[in-house]
């Protein structure tokens, strides 16, 4: 058993932290009465390929969800939608996480998201908020639950849902501004986003998918602002708002 001196936090409710040991990184699984559950070394889980870890990796699900998680991520549909994107939201977490107060839904709809990814499909948030209740209702405190359903739903329209007040709604924009975040990527890793989402629709006819990508383009500029939260309003607006334009450009040129 660690000594006490190596516990830095504890978040009720959920179940992870992981302070440095000798061995690498312990996960210490907490339940919501704050009782020791067991233990996950962190050095064999980060040697996983592509398996995504930042600063903040006190905060991370059990193995064996992450294994499942993985797979489903790997499924041959996916081009853009794969474990890459979430770690490079996981990226975006690390930098953000100081101004999010529900640091176990943001990360639990982090994960699952895009768990459930079937083209076409219009109800993939409802059932990727489904499989995450089903498979985290024993290892995350209710309220964090179903404000992660609530983020995850919200990605349908990319809008903050109305019913979430204070720290919940900024969590939320912060949480969408995440998932958003790849519109305003420098232009090279833009184009290659933009290649991705072309490929998952491949089965489109090309000129059904130009209408199809300039109607949902458009969408985005013809709102006040793409971004919610005054973080990356500041930082990507812009370079979104052009990435964009670029694109629809390009679409459109005979």
């Amino acid at each position: 058993m660690m000594k006490d001196q190596h516990i830095a936090a504890i978040l009720r409710g959920s179940l992870w932290f992981a302070p440095q040991v000798e061995s690498g990184f312990e996960l210490i699984l907490i339940s919501s009465q704050e009782r020791l559950v067991g233990t996950i070394n962190l050095l064999y889980l980060s040697c996983m390929e592509d398996m995504p870890f930042t600063n903040q990796s006190e905060y991370t699900l059990p193995g064996n969800l992450l294994a499942q998680l993985k797979g489903r991520y790997a499924e041959p549909q996916r081009h853009y939608h794969t474990w890459s994107h979430i770690g490079q939201l996981l990226q975006e977490y690390g930098g953000v996480a100081e101004y999010i107060t529900h640091r176990a839904a943001v990360l639990c709809a982090l994960y699952y998201h895009d768990v459930i990814y079937e083209i076409p499909s219009s109800d993939n948030e409802c059932k990727s908020a489904d499989l995450m209740k089903q498979e985290l209702q024993d290892h995350i405190g209710a309220d964090d639950l179903a404000l992660a359903a609530k983020l995850i739903i919200a990605t349908k329209e990319h809008e903050v849902d109305a019913s979430l007040e204070g720290t919940k709604k900024q969590d939320c924009a912060l949480f969408l501004d995440m998932d958003m975040s790849i519109l305003g990527v420098p232009r090279d890793d833009y184009l290659q986003y933009a290649e991705k989402i072309r490929k998952e629709y491949f089965f489109v006819p090309e000129e059904l998918y130009k209408t199809g990508r300039c109607k949902i383009l458009a969408g985005f500029l013809e709102r006040r602002r793409i971004y919610f939260s005054s973080f990356y309003f500041e930082k990507l607006e812009g370079p979104a708002r052009a990435n964009i334009a670029h694109e629809m450009r390009s679409l459109l040129r005979p």
